[in-house]
């Protein structure tokens, strides 16, 4: 594929704009490309004949209307390229394999220990992604992205900081995965990578007219959160930015690491059946036990058992607290909660209108709150938004593709 005729810089900027839409639109027109690129139609015209001479673009064979007209839809063609992503937890390693447009191909799953050796982990790691590339073959892999548990600092060695897995900490896990692989290959803390696919969900239109997000996990004990600032995972100075549950909520709390009264010990999933025991003996008529999990109050909730709706409302009320915080420091345009918290109305409306309590209305009148709608990990979807974002951004996607495409004509 041949870059630059009178403007190298500007014909690559004008190509990747073009393929960054048609990875976004599935199927599009050259019409809808010149509006969407506000791009001369002669312009548009040559750089689908480019990418229909390259292999990238095909014609669909069938028609969209634009505008009461009809017109030949174009759409990416760019088969056996895959993009991988993997998630690391305390108790599961599970890798992707995914088109170039986001369709998931494979998957593979591996249960952890946190009591096994940390050497016998990465070789299981190591086993999986090994059979992965051997099924899609090395030459089609675009890239890999790893999501891993933090807090995860970067810097000269990179490493995540888990409570519960400190073994972990002894594995740098970018450069061990970089040093054994030849594709690129990137590393990410896990909610972070939440929020940039929370993000990419978004329907363009919306996303034009906000510039910040903020996704919270909760999956027990722990709090995480990833923010996305025009466009972009915001990381701070070495990485950790979004450790929200490390943040101080009551000074005169339980001390956790020489910290006192985090908001992960209020606000997280796993503090709700503290609520429970606490308020048991007022509720005879409940259906929980003092032996309840957070599954089975969450499910007591859903039915309306009041004192799984004491509990819940307890948590609300913290969360609530502790977002607080986050909108006036960070004023973010959307704050979106994992499935992880009680996933109905009720849950969403206590939340603000404790937050009604603790916020200008005029300030939280512009921030949405809302519950997660991806029907898949949203960290390992956000390892593939990372690997084709980094590609774009970094304009190496269209140069990669040529690579991968001359080298396989010549096998």
């Amino acid at each position: 594929m041949k870059l630059g005729l009178n403007s190298e810089g500007m014909q690559r900027a004008n190509r990747n704009l073009v393929f960054s839409i048609l990875l976004e639109k599935k199927n599009v027109s050259r019409i809808e490309l010149a509006k969407l690129t506000h791009l001369k139609r002669a312009t548009i015209t040559n750089i689908i004949n480019e990418f229909l001479e390259a292999g990238v673009v095909r014609e669909e064979g069938f028609q969209i209307e634009v505008n009461g007209r009809k017109t030949e839809a174009l759409g990416l063609h760019v088969p056996n390229v895959v993009i991988l992503s993997a998630r690391l937890t305390r108790e599961f390693f599970n890798i992707s394999a995914f088109s170039i447009t986001g369709e998931p191909l494979h998957k593979l799953h591996r249960a952890v220990s946190t009591e096994d050796d940390i050497m016998n982990i990465v070789a299981g790691i190591h086993a999986d992604i090994d059979a992965m590339v051997a099924h899609v073959g090395v030459e089609n892999v675009l890239g890999m992205c790893v999501g891993v548990p933090g807090p995860y600092l970067r810097g000269r060695h990179n490493v995540a900081i888990v409570t519960g897995f400190e073994q972990l900490g002894r594995i740098d896990i970018q450069k061990d995965l970089e040093e054994r692989y030849p594709f690129l290959v990137l590393t990410e803390h896990d909610s972070k990578l939440s929020a940039l696919a929370e993000w990419k969900s978004l329907d363009p239109a919306v996303r034009a007219g906000e510039n910040s997000l903020i996704a919270i996990q909760s999956i027990g004990i722990g709090i995480g959160s990833g923010m996305i600032i025009n466009d972009r995972i915001f990381h701070g100075a070495v990485g950790i930015a979004g450790e929200i549950g490390h943040m101080g909520v009551n000074f005169n709390g339980p001390a956790q690491k020489g910290q006192h009264g985090m908001f992960e010990s209020y606000a997280s999933t796993g503090s709700v059946r503290k609520y429970m025991l606490e308020r048991m003996y007022e509720f005879p008529g409940t259906t929980l036990t003092d032996a309840s999990d957070y599954l089975q109050i969450r499910d007591a909730y859903l039915n309306n058992d009041p004192l799984a709706v004491c509990a819940m409302d307890n948590l609300a009320w913290k969360l609530a607290y502790g977002l607080t915080n986050l909108i006036f420091v960070m004023n973010p345009s959307r704050i979106v909660l994992s499935e992880d918290y009680p996933f109905c109305q009720n849950f969403i409306d206590k939340v603000k209108a404790d937050l009604r309590q603790m916020v200008y209305p005029e300030l939280l009148d512009t921030t949405t709150i809302q519950f997660s709608t991806l029907q898949m990990d949203s960290t390992i979807l956000g390892g593939y938004c990372l690997v084709l974002d980094r590609l774009v951004k970094s304009d190496q996607l269209l140069d990669t593709l040529e690579t991968m495409r001359t080298a396989n004509e010549k096998r």
